[in-house]
């Protein structure tokens, strides 16, 4: 079989250089993004009051999985009725998800495993944190506010370690 011609394996490089640029841009937004979901974060923490996200009394240990609560669907039922930062918070959330998501492809097309892994360890951590989120509106237990911040704290490390073994 003859090996690939000069033009072919340059235009092979080429790609790769365009997709670890897609890769390495993806982790920059991604990182301003999870910074401005902190901060709503700490804005509904702050001055979003805890009975109207978490239904007020409800601290029965009630999960996504199945409760009394309403589950999942009480729980961002709950976030629609916190307020204007509460909604923003979480539907950023969702955004960071599908962000993730596309920086996972970016960093698989640009063949650079460092990139692959690092941005994997960003979906995961998205998705803690996501859990953690969803749970903490459906039990109000203040554990999966820390959860949540793991999650965060994860997530900001893979992008920054992305980001940076893309330099």
């Amino acid at each position: 079989m003859a090996s690939p011609s000069r033009p072919a394996r340059a235009a092979e490089g080429n790609r790769q250089a365009v997709w670890s640029l897609v890769a390495r841009s993806s982790a920059a937004v991604m990182l301003a993004a999870l910074l401005v979901q902190f901060l709503l974060g700490i804005w509904v923490n702050l001055y979003v009051p805890a009975s109207s996200i978490t239904g007020g009394t409800n601290h029965s240990g009630a999960t996504m999985m199945g409760s009394s609560s309403g589950g999942m669907i009480g729980g961002m039922s709950r976030a629609m009725s916190g307020g204007a930062p509460l909604m923003i918070h979480m539907m950023l959330g969702w955004l960071l998800f599908i962000g993730a998501l596309g920086s996972l492809v970016g960093a698989v097309v640009s063949h650079h495993r460092g990139a692959t892994v690092s941005s994997l360890a960003g979906v995961f951590a998205i998705v803690v944190a996501g859990i953690g989120g969803l749970e903490y509106l459906s039990s109000g237990h203040d554990v999966y506010s820390f959860v949540m911040a793991v999650g965060f704290t994860g997530a900001i490390a893979a992008y920054g370690a992305q980001l940076y073994l893309l330099r």
